[in-house]
Parts: structure tokens; C-alpha cells; sequence
């Protein structure tokens, strides 16, 4: 064949080739136009920000005045290039708030959704147990009356979620007696410390060995109904560390008459 045929037979190809990287040129063109324009920090401001709880303890206008604030500072952006991501790691910082979601409502505003913190339990002297079963950090100017109502857990080396299973477990037992379960701690040793309290009596410490601890604190809650639970007032301490039974302390001598189930022997009580 005539090579000049064969370049003929190929220029519409290398055209075609030409025209089609030219289009291809002019939109990318287009597109960066576009996108400078649409995320042009001049355009499409952020005028409405729209806080929803609902809120007990949070602050809902400290949280409207931290989106606006993110928004005049290194945050700042317009409706399109505005990072939510960081806005919301932002407000999870805020007192109270225990997650925050921030979405985009067309055409100018910003709708927060925020999640408190719900304290089931204080936990140690600097956290609260949220209802999840995560811990949060306290707050600082917390109302003393407040955390005085939230049973106190502790454990340094368990997770909090089996501190707080045994805590609803054994509360339920002693509330069927009226007695509260004020607080539950598990030391190094691996020895439950349990606080219980009565109406208008000083609260009595319970030692429970943390192997067959259920069980143990099953005797007891049947031992108190009803040969104990008429001597609480009295008492000021309760060993279950007995293979068998447990020991009672008193707060001064045994009451006349006071029964002693559940005790192993005489000589086991204090």
C-alpha cells in the first residue's frame, strides 16, 4: 500500500484523538470554574445555625456560639467546603455533650443534633459512667448534690460495664429489702466493697470475695429477710469472705437477742 494512503487512512484518528482531549481540556476547565466558585468563601455563607437536644445539663447557646466560632476561624468555609468532621470533634469537647452530628441544611444553615452525657454512676473521683457503659470525664462545678445521687463505682483494673452488671444485679436484690446500694468498688485484690444504706441509719460495709461473689450476696440478701434486717441500724460491717456463712460487726455490743444467721460461728462474729 502507498504510505501516503496509510497516513490519509490515519489522520482522521489523530484528529478524533485531538478533538476529544481538547473537550476533555475545556471541562476540567469548566469544573475547576465551577468548584472555584461554588467554594469560594465569599459564597454560600453559613447565616442559621439550628441547635436540637433535647438539653438537661448542656448548654445549648455554648454550643450555637462554638459552631459560630468555628465558623470565623480555621474552620471557616461556606456551605460546600465547611469540614463537619471537625466541628463536631470540636463541640464533643463542650461540657456535657457526649457526641454531636452536624449536617447541612440547604440552603444556608447548619443543623446540630447533640447527645448528652447521661451519668448513670459516678465512677472514681474524675469520671462519670455514662448510660452506654463508656466512661466520660467529669465536668468541673458540678453540684455536689447531684453526684451525691449517683451510686459510686470503681475498679482500676476492670471494665466498667461488669462493675456496673453487678451493681443493677445486686441492687435489685437489696432494694426488694429497702436498702440502697450506695456504692460498689473492686479493689487490687480482687475484694468487692459494698456500701449499703437505709433510712436514717449509717451505711454498713460489706466484704465480698470476688470468686462465687453471687452466690454469696444471694445468702446474704436471704439471711436479711427477715432474722437481719430489723438489727441493720446496728450494724457496721459484714464479712462474707466465710466458705459457709458470714461475720457481722456491730457498732457496740450485740444486741440482746440479735439473731445471728448466716454466721459461721460465734467466734466468726466481731
Amino acid at each position: 500500500m502507498d504510505a501516503r494512503l496509510g497516513r490519509a487512512a490515519n489522520s482522521p484518528t489523530v484528529a478524533g484523538w485531538l478533538r476529544s482531549l481538547v473537550a476533555a481540556l475545556l471541562l476540567g476547565l469548566a469544573a475547576l470554574f465551577a468548584l472555584d466558585r461554588l467554594y469560594d468563601p465569599a459564597r454560600f455563607r453559613i447565616v442559621e445555625i439550628i441547635v436540637r437536644g433535647p438539653f438537661q445539663m448542656a448548654d445549648p447557646a455554648q454550643v450555637k456560639a462554638a459552631v459560630a466560632e468555628s465558623l470565623r476561624g480555621d474552620l471557616s468555609g461556606n456551605y460546600f467546603s465547611l469540614q463537619l468532621d471537625k466541628i463536631e470533634a470540636r463541640l464533643k469537647n463542650l461540657p456535657w455533650v457526649f457526641a454531636a452530628s452536624v449536617r447541612r441544611q440547604w440552603p444556608d444553615a447548619l443543623v446540630v443534633q447533640i447527645t448528652e452525657v447521661q451519668p448513670v454512676a459516678q465512677w472514681g473521683a474524675r469520671h462519670w459512667l455514662h448510660t452506654g457503659g463508656q466512661l466520660v470525664a467529669r465536668e468541673t462545678g458540678v453540684n455536689a448534690a447531684f453526684a451525691e445521687n449517683l451510686p459510686y463505682l470503681f475498679a482500676p483494673n476492670s471494665a466498667p460495664g461488669e462493675v456496673w452488671r453487678r451493681y443493677q444485679n445486686w441492687s435489685r436484690l437489696f432494694a426488694a429489702l429497702s436498702l440502697r446500694l450506695v456504692k460498689l468498688e473492686l479493689d487490687a485484690r480482687e475484694i468487692w466493697r459494698v456500701t449499703l444504706a437505709a433510712d436514717a441509719a449509717t451505711p454498713v460495709e460489706i466484704t465480698v470475695p470476688y470468686h462465687a461473689a453471687d452466690a454469696r450476696v444471694r445468702r446474704l440478701a436471704r439471711a436479711f429477710a427477715p432474722e437481719l434486717n430489723a438489727d441493720f441500724a446496728a450494724m457496721h460491717s459484714l464479712d462474707l469472705r466465710y466458705p459457709n456463712g458470714f461475720a457481722v460487726g456491730w457498732k457496740s455490743a450485740l444486741p440482746a437477742g440479735a439473731p445471728l444467721a448466716g454466721a459461721p460461728s460465734p467466734a466468726a462474729t466481731e
